[in-house]
């Protein structure tokens, strides 16, 4: 069985230009962060940060404060499923101190 099938490459929703520029630009994040965010991007579904951690080769705490970063700064989302985007860059914001 070939791994490419006859339908191409599996198709996944694009991500709005304003969204990617104000991640790389707009907000200086650490590296172990913006591989945690451009994973999620691609993913259909949520995830976990456990599913993160072996995904990305992480040790599961360094995954988890990642995680918690984003979090933090609303650009990651808790839900039931799992980890979520939060497509609407307006409420990103800096996290109390």
């Amino acid at each position: 069985m070939s791994l490419q099938d006859s339908r191409g490459p599996a198709q996944v929703p694009g991500v709005p230009r304003a969204w990617l520029r104000t991640l790389a630009i707009a907000l200086s994040l650490p590296p172990t962060e913006s591989r945690v965010i451009l994973l999620i991007l691609g993913m259909p579904k949520p995830v976990s940060a456990w599913w993160i951690a072996n995904r990305l080769n992480l040790e599961y705490s360094h995954a988890k404060r990642a995680v918690r970063s984003l979090v933090a700064w609303n650009i990651l989302q808790r839900s039931a499923a799992g980890l979520v985007f939060q497509p609407d860059y307006r409420l990103w914001q800096h996290p109390a101190s």
